[in-house]
């Protein structure tokens, strides 16, 4: 199972279009339902959508995946909203196995979803913030 987690569906839409449905899809709205999500089923990889939350929560909610038990060996691929310098070593340093930055280009994406996972045909679940 991959995990999406971004704000908006932008990031989910694109990642649906790009993959020609290799994925299923599904969706949750906190890190704990996440948790709950791996209980059931194998989660091997996260994409985070860095410009759907902002910066610093973006960078928090990696943390907290990296602080959860159930969690915290899994890949993080952020997904940056520009080649921030400062926001790539930022995200690194928080805990994201490698980055991926927008504009989104399909062949780009299901390269590092591949060399990460290095298996295919995984469900794709979106995690979204809830609305404010």
């Amino acid at each position: 199972m991959l995990l999406i987690l971004e704000q908006q569906t932008d990031l989910l839409d694109s990642i649906r279009r790009m993959t020609n449905g290799r994925f299923d899809f599904g969706s949750a709205h906190t890190v704990e339902e996440v948790v709950k999500l791996k209980e059931k089923a194998s989660v091997a990889m996260v994409l985070l959508g860095l410009g759907s939350f902002g910066s610093d929560k973006g960078l928090h909610l990696i943390r907290q995946l990296r602080e959860s038990e159930a969690l915290k060996s899994i890949p993080i691929i952020a997904v940056l909203p520009e080649a921030d310098p400062h926001l790539k070593a930022e995200s690194l340093l928080s805990g994201c196995t490698t980055f991926v930055i927008e504009p989104l280009d399909r062949d780009g994406v299901l390269a590092v979803v591949s060399e990460v996972l290095g298996i295919a045909g995984q469900t794709l679940v979106r995690i979204s913030a809830p609305a404010e």
